[in-house]
């Protein structure tokens, strides 16, 4: 069965709509200009097949109503994603707690555990930002460079076409 970019943006979407907080795998983004391209049909094709190899490393997606609709069904199956009913919040959380196995009745010393690996990762994250903000900075210092270097580059190759004329219009006139 081959299935459209569009089915997979609409599969993604979804589930991303679907499964609140949950890690789903990212698919390639959309490109208007260039997508007849040979090359950027089969990389494109690559990454939508990498997609759906990291989905089957979740086993709430894989079983999940909306992943079965995109893999079973046959046709087109973005209209049938998109009028999923909408989830409760309860109902949200009902299907987590089977999923997910959540005990709500952990002890004391679980909950601390789990709240401490939580601060660690927060840490991180924190960390992370920083760095990432920093290197943004950096890049950005980067491409003003460059800029002006062209920008310098131009200022000479234009200098060297008057010379150029100059040295033309002078031996010429002589």
């Amino acid at each position: 069965m081959v299935r459209r970019y569009n089915e997979f943006h609409i599969l993604h979407q979804t589930l991303n709509n679907r499964w609140p907080g949950c890690f789903i795998p990212c698919i390639p983004e959309k490109q208007i200009l260039g997508d007849k391209e040979e090359g950027f049909i089969e990389e494109r094709r690559s990454l939508l097949n990498r997609f759906i190899l990291e989905c089957s490393k979740f086993d709430f997606i894989i079983n999940s109503d909306e992943f079965k609709i995109f893999a079973f069904q046959q046709g087109e199956v973005g209209d049938t994603l998109e009028r999923m009913k909408v989830q409760r919040p309860t109902e949200i959380l009902e299907k987590y707690r089977n999923w997910f196995k959540v005990d709500e009745n952990s002890d004391a010393t679980t909950v601390a555990q789990y709240r401490e690996k939580i601060g660690q990762f927060n840490a991180f994250l924190v960390k992370a930002v920083v760095s990432m903000q920093k290197d943004r900075l950096m890049l950005n210092n980067a491409a003003q460079q460059y800029q002006k270097q062209f920008e310098h580059y131009g200022t000479v190759y234009k200098q060297f076409i008057n010379y150029e004329d100059t040295a033309v219009e002078f031996f010429s006139d002589n």
